[in-house]
């Protein structure tokens, strides 16, 4: 069990799930700014612990999830949140 996993052993499945899809966009996200992400465990708050060179949001409802990383000579801390909304009727 690598480390990752092991931060939500414990958890139900469809919230392992997330964490596994907003992990993933994160380092799909990482690579675009040429980091390769080893592991991206959660500190004492579930906050995602970046490499000191890097900032980073990571964020997931319902089916989706989605990841926002930059290098910290750009930026200090970016952040996005998603939320469903439910279908309008007519």
């Amino acid at each position: 069990m690598g480390p990752e996993v092991r931060v939500v052993a414990r958890a139900i499945e469809s919230r392992r799930r997330e964490f596994a899809a907003g992990r993933s966009c994160a380092r799909e996200a990482a690579l675009e700014t040429g980091h390769d992400l080893g592991p991206l465990l959660s500190g004492p708050t579930r906050e995602p612990l970046w490499p000191s060179d890097l900032v980073g949001s990571i964020t997931h409802c319902a089916g989706f999830a989605g990841a926002a990383v930059a290098p910290t000579t750009h930026w200090r801390g970016p952040g996005h949140r998603l939320r469903t909304r439910p279908t309008a009727t007519y």
